[in-house]
């Protein structure tokens, strides 16, 4: 349902030459949501129902324990804050292949997902874009 507008945002992305995408990942099988049963999560994530996409994973990174308000991420780097999954993310040393607010892959995916990064809590997922942000 969602390829139409995932395949328009990356189109326009490239075109606009301010980004440069170098992996994208989008649908994958996995329980990686849920509560832990058996030692295993219990629910299938937005990537098993195609609803999901992440983006240069080795610069965008999943962090926890991260409590920066989403309208202060502008350009700052996430030094007080527990990477568990990816590389760093910092949009001052790497600004073509980083995720921020307002920047042109913000802006197209923004228009029909959430965005990872602005996820309530202390959670910030900047690789990822999908129907719920999660």
């Amino acid at each position: 349902a969602a390829a139409k507008d995932v395949r328009r945002a990356i189109k326009r992305v490239v075109a606009s030459k301010g980004f440069r995408f170098e992996q994208l990942e989008g649908y994958r099988v996995g329980r990686t949501r849920g509560p832990v049963r058996r030692g295993v999560r219990s629910l299938f994530s937005n990537h098993s129902y195609g609803t999901a996409i992440d983006i240069n994973r080795k610069h965008n990174g999943l962090y926890r324990r991260c409590k920066i308000p989403a309208e202060q991420l502008s350009g700052k780097r996430v030094s007080r804050c527990r990477l568990v999954h990816g590389g760093a993310w910092d949009p001052v040393k790497r600004p073509q292949t980083t995720i921020v607010p307002g920047s042109v892959v913000y802006d197209e995916f923004v228009r029909f997902w959430k965005w990872g990064g602005e996820l309530n809590g202390s959670m910030k997922d900047f690789m990822h874009f999908s129907v719920t942000g999660r």
